[in-house]
């Protein structure tokens, strides 16, 4: 880099660094926000003296299998060393509590799998003889002879048989024990006890015995027999089952799917009868005690209410929550007391995060760094903080959100939503960056906005579409804020039936929301993007479907077609505006990159240098007027995206992708204050890139150049 002061002629030369060398002119990511999908099952074991082994289990639609033996801190994926016969995920697992590196997973289609060495490559072996169900739900072990497992299954298919099975040998042979019942094809075992004091006193719960009742069964030898013991239990389903460490006929367990059936209930005569100590509201999924001394606590999870704790053997009980996001719980499990731990580790499952305590619940910290890296649909920046809103896979979809504090340093999940699609929004206001909101795009729910007024820990919904109605099934898919105004909010959305949701604005922060515009009824455009023009913010763009860029002066009140030189259909992704001048402004299409010098009254081509025709997010540089990054791929099948950027208000670009995973770039951002790094969100979270060269020390010109691939910028005065 080279100044001359005093003469005409400035000289700035820039050359990109490989991306070996790291730091300026690389993409990188010092730390991903991680995702679990559905922690279904937890086992731990460990060696005398030794930090304990933890596995779990997920319901994504793919292998995938986990590992920690730094109490959760950390987590191998154990997917990899599965052989290529084994390619159903585990549901349940369990592994031997001296010894966790004999470790048993149930797969659905697989069946059951072993491993002796902790989950290593090479050591897994199917151990399916005597199976006659594939459907596996629950393993357990008996504790007092760890070559002696139980397997439940959910109800048998046409080509299947039997409920549950037992194996006296490691799994080398099982044998089907299933109850006797007039319906033994409706039978779904959801969970299975052993006695810790007496291993021939097992019990097993779940539904369908006859179709449309709970059911408790018991064994006195091991199994071989069972007995209802479910007296006293209305409802339909009982999901999960804990007994009393210290007394056998303590035993409590958890109801589910049925509004009879929820709530904790408990028998102090080993299943004669059974009397509910607590109403719940929503489904029970685990159930755990943890004894500290003289003292126990029962730990139940729920799906949709967080955790509930007794201390008092289920007389009264209390909800936990603090530090979790995610009040989905599904699975839940005691580690003992220890020197280090003197109140025991609880460690929780829930749809998408996974959590410990060392306070017997008061309080939680997420734990799921190596878990699943989140698909980012979408970034927003207000330095230090930033936030992103990703898409999730495994039971029930949804979306998630998740918070930085430090520039991308560390992440932390916040929030989950209700969304099938990827077309999702989050925009931080520029001038609060503890305000944040929200949209949905989901074809079997409504459209919703969503805010928080405090760095993501609580959201409230301020607008649906139909106001409730699932009948109106339209979306919210962008927001934007006004640059000039921050409390006027715009979202995007679209019409439904003789109601155009297209545009709708609040003028007081995102509290209250009404819809704006002049189409006629029922035929507003599909509205992607969203652009205020920072110097005069009654005008307004919007980027649509079809017809490409409308344009309003009067603050969104009325619109107009701006689509001449446009491609027709063109569906308009992004929209950006260099901003010191609002006649120039950039369109990112399916089919390339527009340019409009008149404030959108004619458009042109800018695509010399652009490999890649389907651009999804444009960001400008609010520091350098001529710099603009666009996000783009092939196509919309496409499976990875490119970065590209342009030194010279889009006349020509080029690749910017150097250090980028091989996935789908969604959405660009950079905080108009600090314009030092740029930010990405990808299918493989979020990375950073930083500009090399020194913006600030010369401003652009007309004659700014990008040649070389772009590996060299030179700009000239």
């Amino acid at each position: 880099m080279k100044t001359i002061i005093g003469r005409a002629i400035i000289l700035l030369v820039c050359v990109m660094l490989s991306p070996a060398m790291g730091g300026v002119g690389e993409w990188t990511a010092d730390a991903f926000p991680w995702v679990a999908y559905t922690v279904s099952d937890i086992t731990l074991g460990r060696q005398p003296g030794a930090t304990p082994v933890i596995y779990t289990t997920d319901t994504i639609d793919w292998a995938s299998f986990f590992k920690s033996t730094d109490e959760g801190h950390t987590w191998e994926d154990l997917q990899n060393n599965f052989p290529p016969s084994l390619t159903h995920t585990p549901r349940a697992t369990v592994c031997e509590p001296d010894n966790p590196d004999v470790v048993y997973i149930g797969c659905k289609e697989d069946g059951v799998w072993k491993n002796t060495h902790g989950g290593q490559q090479g050591y897994w072996n199917p151990k399916n003889t005597g199976i006659t169900n594939f459907r596996p739900h629950v393993l357990e072990i008996d504790p007092n002879n760890h070559s002696t497992l139980y397997l439940g299954c959910h109800h048998p298919r046409e080509d299947e048989q039997g409920c549950c099975f037992k194996t006296i040998n490691g799994g080398d042979l099982w044998v089907d024990i299933s109850p006797v019942v007039d319906n033994p094809d409706t039978l779904a075992i959801y969970d299975i006890e052993v006695d810790p004091n007496n291993s021939s006193r097992v019990f097993m719960c779940g539904m369908g015995a006859p179709p449309g009742t709970p059911f408790v069964f018991r064994s006195t030898d091991g199994g071989n027999t069972w007995e209802p013991a479910y007296n006293g239990i209305s409802g339909t389903c009982i999901y999960c089952l804990a007994i009393d460490p210290d007394n056998s006929n303590i035993i409590y367990c958890g109801g589910a799917y049925n509004e009879p059936s929820l709530g904790i209930w408990k028998t102090t005569n080993g299943g004669d009868s059974w009397t509910k100590v607590y109403e719940l509201t929503r489904n029970c999924l685990a159930l755990t005690i943890l004894k500290v001394g003289v003292n126990k606590y029962i730990f139940a999870v729920t799906e949709g209410q967080y955790v509930f704790r007794s201390s008092d053997n289920g007389q009264t009980w209390v909800q936990l929550s603090s530090g979790i996001y995610d009040p989905n719980c599904w699975s839940i499990v005691a580690d003992e007391p220890s020197p280090g731990n003197p109140n025991g580790v609880v460690y929780l499952g829930t749809m998408r995060s996974f959590y410990r305590s060392t306070d017997l619940g008061d309080s939680w910290e997420e734990r799921t760094v190596g878990m699943h890296i989140a698909d980012v649909q979408a970034v927003t920046v207000n330095q230090p903080w930033l936030y992103t809103k990703s898409h999730c896979y495994g039971s029930g979809g949804g979306d998630v959100v998740h918070r930085s504090s430090n520039q991308g340093s560390a992440w932390q999940f916040v929030r989950e939503f209700c969304c099938l699609w990827t077309y999702t929004d989050i925009v931080c206001d520029p001038g609060n960056p503890g305000l944040i909101c929200a949209v949905n795009a989901d074809p079997t729910l409504n459209g919703q906005i969503w805010k928080s007024s405090n760095y993501g820990e609580t959201w409230h919904l301020k607008f649906q579409i139909g106001g409730g109605s699932k009948q109106e099934h339209a979306s919210f898919y962008c927001l934007a804020v006004d640059p000039v105004v921050n409390r006027i909010w715009y979202a995007g959305g679209e019409p439904y039936r003789l109601t155009n949701y297209s545009m709708m604005k609040s003028t007081d922060g995102g509290e209250d929301w009404f819809i704006i515009g002049n189409w006629p009824a029922g035929l507003g455009p599909r509205v992607y993007s969203i652009l205020v023009d920072p110097i005069d913010n009654n005008i307004l763009y919007l980027g649509e479907t079809v017809r490409g860029v409308q344009k309003s002066t009067d603050g969104g009140n009325t619109w107009s077609v701006k689509n001449n030189g446009l491609p027709y259909p063109v569906v308009v992704h992004a929209i950006a505006m260099p901003i010191t001048n609002h006649n120039i402004l950039f369109a990112g299409t399916d089919q390339g990159i527009y340019k409009s010098t008149d404030g959108a009254e004619h458009w042109t081509s800018s695509m010399d240098g652009l490999d890649y025709t389907f651009v999804k997010s444009l960001c400008e540089d609010p520091d350098e007027p001529t710099l603009i990054y666009a996000a783009c791929q092939e196509d919309e099948n496409s499976t990875k995206g490119y970065v590209y950027a342009s030194v010279d208000c889009g006349a020509k670009w080029f690749n910017l992708s150097f250090g980028l995973p091989d996935t789908l770039i969604n959405d660009l951002s950079m905080d108009s204050d600090h314009t030092e790094y740029l930010y990405a969100a990808t299918g493989k979270g979020v990375y950073t890139y930083t500009p090399d060269f020194n913006k600030h020390l010369v401003s652009s010109s007309s004659s700014a150049t990008a040649f070389n691939n772009g590996r060299k910028m030179v700009r000239v005065e």
